[in-house]
C-alpha cells in the first residue's frame, strides 16, 4: 500500500513539473501585437474627437486602423480616417 501511495505521488510531482516546462504561457507582450481588430466599425468619428490613431501590427491577421478617441474608446477601421 506504501508503495503505490509513494509512486502516485512521483506521478503527480513528475506531472506537475512537465506541466511547468512545457507550458504555453507567455506574457502576452512576448510575441504577440498589442491589439488586433476582428471586425470594423462604419461610424464617421469627428475629427475633433480623435486623439490617435494607429495601425495595427504586422502580425495581426487583418490590416486596420484603430482609432482612440478624447473618451479613450477605441474603434477598428479598414481604411485611415481623412482628417
Amino acid at each position: 500500500m506504501k508503495i503505490k501511495m509513494k509512486m502516485s505521488a512521483v506521478c503527480l510531482a513528475l506531472g506537475l513539473v512537465l506541466l511547468a516546462v512545457f507550458s504555453d504561457a507567455q506574457p502576452q507582450s512576448v510575441g504577440h501585437p498589442d491589439q488586433c481588430c476582428f471586425g470594423y466599425t462604419d461610424i464617421k468619428i469627428p475629427v475633433k474627437q480623435i486623439k490617435k490613431v494607429e495601425k495595427t501590427s504586422d502580425n495581426c491577421p487583418t490590416s486596420a486602423f484603430v482609432i482612440t478617441t478624447m473618451a479613450e474608446r477605441k474603434f477598428c477601421v479598414k481604411e485611415f480616417p481623412k482628417m
